[in-house]
């Protein structure tokens, strides 16, 4: 039996398909289009023996980002999810991506996601191997995307859409989901039924900078040390790198008047250009010589 489960904050089984042949699957997957259209996100996990196996989205109309994250994996294959099919129903496609399973932290705790990691009762026992491995791993995939294309931005790279699963050679390997707001040279920017202030609020449409993705990463994890009572002995020298790419005036959120951040904490555009800026002037560091500082390299 397949089990249909949520994939929100709270998981939840919502219904199961009896039968995996194949005249009955295409048949359930219709069924499973109707409860996708009406959830937000349009996202579904399907379970065998409670092992995750498929995460079935609704594209949204006009969407490409099953050719876009086709794209990225051909640059980044490690940092993306797997496309295992496409299926057309009444109701829109569903595109079916490989589920990633969780890791099991050196404190014992598991996680799915970055915002999992970030729970103040698991975030304080993060160990430096653990924070080290996550902001390698991200910075690479941002600096091999940039390299590869010059106008690569994912525009909402926030907690929920970096997912931790274990790896052979590492703490765990970050794992990139949602690919609706990504801009590239060869796709640019998505369309979307948005007014002008939304898109602005979530920093679609603005100036291109090299740091729209990893400020938001920074932030989110920034704000959370900040909040934890007792500090792990990484947190000093976390401060210093993190001051090494973003002075501390960029680490305000909107709720602390932040001048530099949407009101849903995206860098702005005058963030973007006062960024893009220091880095023009060397005052700051670029995303390759960020994997070179001592936070990430020195044992």
């Amino acid at each position: 039996m397949i089990e249909i489960w949520t994939c929100d904050r709270m998981p939840k089984v919502i219904g199961s398909i009896q039968s995996q042949t194949a005249d009955t699957f295409p048949s359930a997957l219709n069924r499973i289009a109707t409860k996708l259209r009406n959830l937000k996100p349009p996202v579904l996990m399907l379970k065998i023996d409670s092992e995750p196996v498929l995460v079935l989205k609704m594209l949204r109309p006009r969407s490409r980002e099953d050719q876009i994250l086709e794209y990225v994996s051909g640059i980044g294959p490690q940092y993306v999810p797997r496309i295992r099919f496409l299926h057309q129903t009444e109701d829109g496609v569903i595109m079916a991506q490989a589920a990633v399973g969780p890791v099991k932290l050196e404190s014992g705790k598991t996680v799915h996601t970055l915002r999992d990691m970030l729970q103040p009762q698991v975030f304080a026992k993060v160990s430096r191997a653990e924070i080290r491995a996550f902001f390698s791993q991200v910075i690479t995939f941002l600096s091999q995307m940039q390299e590869a294309d010059p106008a690569f931005v994912h525009n909402d790279l926030k907690c929920d859409n970096i997912l931790l699963t274990p790896s052979d050679d590492a703490p765990f390997q970050i794992i990139v989901i949602d690919f609706e707001t990504v801009a590239t040279s060869k796709f640019g920017l998505s369309e979307f039924d948005a007014d002008d202030q939304t898109l602005v609020d979530f920093g679609l449409g603005l100036g291109y900078s090299a740091y729209t993705d990893l400020h938001l990463v920074f932030l989110e994890v920034w704000h959370k040390l900040n909040a934890l009572a007792t500090k792990q002995d990484w947190a000093y020298d976390f401060v210093v790198f993190t001051l090494a790419i973003f002075p501390l005036h960029f680490m305000q959120t909107w709720a602390e008047k932040g001048k530099y951040v949407t009101r849903f904490n995206r860098l702005n555009a005058n963030g973007r250009s006062a960024l893009d800026q220091l880095r023009e002037r060397e005052k700051i560091l670029s995303l390759r010589s960020a994997l070179q500082h001592p936070f990430l390299t020195k044992e």
